[in-house]
């Protein structure tokens, strides 16, 4: 099923129980089937306007999926995996098992005063486990390329990577950014900078 920038709809029968165990994350190349808990009566998919869209990104492409109300969406796993990090969303395998949630590996907040639970610990991602590393690498773009048979030196390289990219630019860099860009639009600034400064953005000064 090709999946790309196009939308699905199938039934499940009855195996749509969101309260159903967690799963094992499933094999390759199986499809997937995601309900959106947030859609309402009104996206009854009776028009393609009365449907809720959803966009995900796989392999650099934007992937557009839309779900009606009550009935899941069938797609491919690698579309399927990114909901997982998405609230509102229960995605489940072939015999509608529910995959658990993963939280958010982009996610660099820590917030003041936040106390782990019990059973909770600060950990290298080379520390955790192969599934783990998994899980999170496949919701992200790009990450669906890895599987069982991924190194994990080259899973936790693109986990940093992608965590690296999500960083805030330095508030050094940002103010230095918007001192040249202030300078670029208003020439009279230049007035304060050195000659070199002022020939570089505004050009050479006529004779």
């Amino acid at each position: 099923m090709a999946g790309k920038s196009a939308s699905a709809l199938a039934g499940i029968g009855s195996g749509t129980d969101p309260n159903s165990a967690p799963a094992t994350a499933p094999a390759p190349d199986t499809d997937l089937y995601v309900i959106d808990t947030s859609t309402s009566g009104h996206h009854d998919g009776a028009t393609d306007a009365r449907k809720r869209r959803h966009e995900v990104l796989v392999g650099g492409a934007a992937h557009v999926w839309a779900f009606v109300h009550g009935h899941p969406t069938k797609m491919p796993r690698a579309d399927g995996l990114k909901f997982l990090r998405a609230k509102g969303f229960i995605v489940k395998d072939q015999s509608g098992r529910t995959l658990g949630a993963v939280t958010d590996p982009l996610s660099l907040e820590q917030g003041a005063g936040v106390a782990l639970a019990p059973d909770q610990v600060v950990a290298n991602l080379r520390e955790l486990t192969m599934p783990a590393l998994l899980a999170r690498a496949n919701v992200l773009d790009g990450g669906e390329k890895f599987g069982g048979n991924s190194a994990r030196d080259e899973i936790v390289a693109f986990l940093v990577e992608a965590r690296r990219k999500a960083l805030p630019p330095a508030p050094g860099r940002a103010a230095a950014a918007a001192r040249v860009m202030d300078e670029s639009t208003a020439p009279e600034s230049g007035d304060h900078l050195p000659p070199e400064d002022f020939e570089r953005l505004f050009g050479a000064a006529e004779a």
